[in-house]
Protein backbone atom coordinates (compact mmCIF):
# COMPACT_ATOMS: atom_id res chain seq x y z
CA UNK A 1 0.00 0.00 0.00
CA UNK A 2 2.76 2.45 0.92
CA UNK A 3 4.72 1.49 -2.20
CA UNK A 4 1.61 2.13 -4.31
CA UNK A 5 1.22 5.56 -2.71
CA UNK A 6 4.85 6.40 -3.42
CA UNK A 7 4.44 5.24 -7.02
CA UNK A 8 1.42 7.50 -7.49
CA UNK A 9 -0.97 4.62 -8.10
CA UNK A 10 -3.38 5.83 -5.41
CA UNK A 11 -5.08 9.22 -5.13
CA UNK A 12 -5.91 9.72 -1.46
CA UNK A 13 -7.89 12.65 -0.11
CA UNK A 14 -5.65 14.87 2.03
CA UNK A 15 -7.01 15.95 5.41
CA UNK A 16 -5.72 17.49 8.64
CA UNK A 17 -6.61 15.68 11.86
CA UNK A 18 -7.15 18.32 14.56
CA UNK A 19 -5.81 18.07 18.11
CA UNK A 20 -9.20 17.11 19.59
CA UNK A 21 -9.41 14.17 17.15
CA UNK A 22 -5.83 13.16 18.01
CA UNK A 23 -6.60 13.21 21.74
CA UNK A 24 -9.84 11.27 21.36
CA UNK A 25 -8.20 8.62 19.14
CA UNK A 26 -5.23 8.27 21.50
CA UNK A 27 -7.46 7.83 24.54
CA UNK A 28 -10.26 5.71 23.06
CA UNK A 29 -8.54 3.62 20.41
CA UNK A 30 -4.90 3.43 21.52
CA UNK A 31 -5.96 3.58 25.20
CA UNK A 32 -3.13 5.97 26.05
CA UNK A 33 -3.10 8.20 29.08
CA UNK A 34 -1.29 11.52 29.25
CA UNK A 35 -0.21 10.81 32.84
CA UNK A 36 1.63 7.65 31.74
CA UNK A 37 3.92 9.39 29.26
CA UNK A 38 6.99 9.06 31.50
CA UNK A 39 6.42 5.35 32.17
CA UNK A 40 8.80 3.47 29.82
CA UNK A 41 7.01 0.18 30.45
CA UNK A 42 3.58 1.41 29.39
CA UNK A 43 2.25 0.12 26.09
CA UNK A 44 -1.03 0.62 24.34
CA UNK A 45 -2.89 -2.59 25.11
CA UNK A 46 -4.79 -2.46 21.83
CA UNK A 47 -1.97 -2.18 19.32
CA UNK A 48 0.99 -3.24 21.50
CA UNK A 49 2.71 0.06 20.89
CA UNK A 50 5.45 1.18 23.27
CA UNK A 51 5.12 4.84 24.18
CA UNK A 52 8.91 5.14 24.45
CA UNK A 53 9.23 4.28 20.74
CA UNK A 54 6.58 6.87 19.88
CA UNK A 55 8.30 9.56 21.94
CA UNK A 56 11.66 8.74 20.34
CA UNK A 57 10.35 9.76 16.92
CA UNK A 58 11.88 13.01 15.68
CA UNK A 59 9.55 16.01 15.51
CA UNK A 60 9.71 16.05 11.72
CA UNK A 61 8.06 12.59 11.68
CA UNK A 62 4.79 14.37 12.48
CA UNK A 63 4.91 15.98 9.02
CA UNK A 64 4.53 12.60 7.27
CA UNK A 65 0.87 11.88 6.54
CA UNK A 66 -0.91 9.10 8.38
CA UNK A 67 -2.67 6.54 6.19
CA UNK A 68 -6.39 6.07 6.75
CA UNK A 69 -8.38 3.32 5.01
CA UNK A 70 -11.98 2.18 4.94
CA UNK A 71 -12.54 -1.02 6.85
CA UNK A 72 -13.93 -4.12 5.19
CA UNK A 73 -17.72 -4.01 4.80
CA UNK A 74 -17.79 -0.53 6.35
CA UNK A 75 -16.51 -1.70 9.73
CA UNK A 76 -13.90 0.55 11.30
CA UNK A 77 -12.66 2.28 14.44
CA UNK A 78 -13.58 5.91 13.72
CA UNK A 79 -15.17 8.39 11.35
CA UNK A 80 -13.88 11.79 10.25
CA UNK A 81 -17.11 13.69 9.63
CA UNK A 82 -19.86 14.35 12.17
CA UNK A 83 -22.62 11.83 11.75
CA UNK A 84 -20.61 9.62 9.42
CA UNK A 85 -20.39 5.94 10.32
CA UNK A 86 -17.24 4.68 11.99
CA UNK A 87 -15.86 2.95 8.94
CA UNK A 88 -12.21 4.06 8.99
CA UNK A 89 -9.02 2.41 10.22
CA UNK A 90 -5.59 3.90 10.78
CA UNK A 91 -3.40 1.70 8.58
CA UNK A 92 -0.11 3.53 9.15
CA UNK A 93 0.83 6.06 11.81
CA UNK A 94 -0.01 4.68 15.27
CA UNK A 95 3.33 5.85 16.73
CA UNK A 96 3.01 9.28 15.10
CA UNK A 97 -0.52 9.56 16.51
CA UNK A 98 0.81 8.79 20.00
CA UNK A 99 3.70 11.25 19.61
CA UNK A 100 1.26 13.96 18.50
CA UNK A 101 -0.95 13.22 21.52
CA UNK A 102 1.87 13.35 24.05
CA UNK A 103 3.47 16.46 22.53
CA UNK A 104 0.09 18.18 22.00
CA UNK A 105 0.61 18.73 18.29
CA UNK A 106 -2.02 21.09 16.83
CA UNK A 107 -2.83 18.72 13.94
CA UNK A 108 -1.57 15.84 11.81
CA UNK A 109 -1.70 15.42 8.04
CA UNK A 110 -3.45 12.28 6.80
CA UNK A 111 -4.24 10.59 3.53
CA UNK A 112 -7.64 8.92 3.29
CA UNK A 113 -8.04 6.23 0.66
CA UNK A 114 -11.39 5.86 -1.08
CA UNK A 115 -13.55 2.82 -0.35
CA UNK A 116 -12.54 1.29 -3.69
CA UNK A 117 -8.82 1.84 -3.06
CA UNK A 118 -9.16 0.46 0.46
CA UNK A 119 -11.06 -2.59 -0.75
CA UNK A 120 -8.18 -3.38 -3.07
CA UNK A 121 -6.06 -4.14 0.01
CA UNK A 122 -8.74 -5.34 2.41
CA UNK A 123 -9.96 -8.12 0.15
CA UNK A 124 -6.58 -9.70 -0.50
CA UNK A 125 -6.41 -12.86 1.53
CA UNK A 126 -3.36 -14.79 2.51
CA UNK A 127 -3.61 -18.53 2.11
CA UNK A 128 -4.50 -20.14 5.40
CA UNK A 129 -3.16 -23.44 6.50
CA UNK A 130 -5.80 -25.74 7.82
CA UNK A 131 -5.36 -27.06 11.29
CA UNK A 132 -7.16 -30.27 11.95
CA UNK A 133 -7.20 -31.47 15.50
CA UNK A 134 -9.54 -33.68 17.39
CA UNK A 135 -10.74 -32.62 20.79
CA UNK A 136 -9.23 -34.58 23.63
CA UNK A 137 -11.32 -37.35 25.09
CA UNK A 138 -12.53 -36.58 28.60
CA UNK A 139 -10.05 -38.96 30.25
CA UNK A 140 -7.10 -37.52 28.28
CA UNK A 141 -8.24 -33.99 29.07
CA UNK A 142 -8.21 -34.77 32.80
CA UNK A 143 -4.80 -36.38 32.50
CA UNK A 144 -3.43 -33.34 30.66
CA UNK A 145 -4.75 -31.02 33.37
CA UNK A 146 -2.77 -33.00 35.90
Amino acid sequence: MLADLAAGELTPRQVKLPSDFIAAYARRVLMLRADRVADPAFESPLVSMATTRALALPAQALRAPLLVVHGPKGIGMFGLDDGAPSSLLLADGQHRMAKAYFTQAPDLPAWVLSQAESDRYMTERRPRTEVRARPLARDRKRAAQG
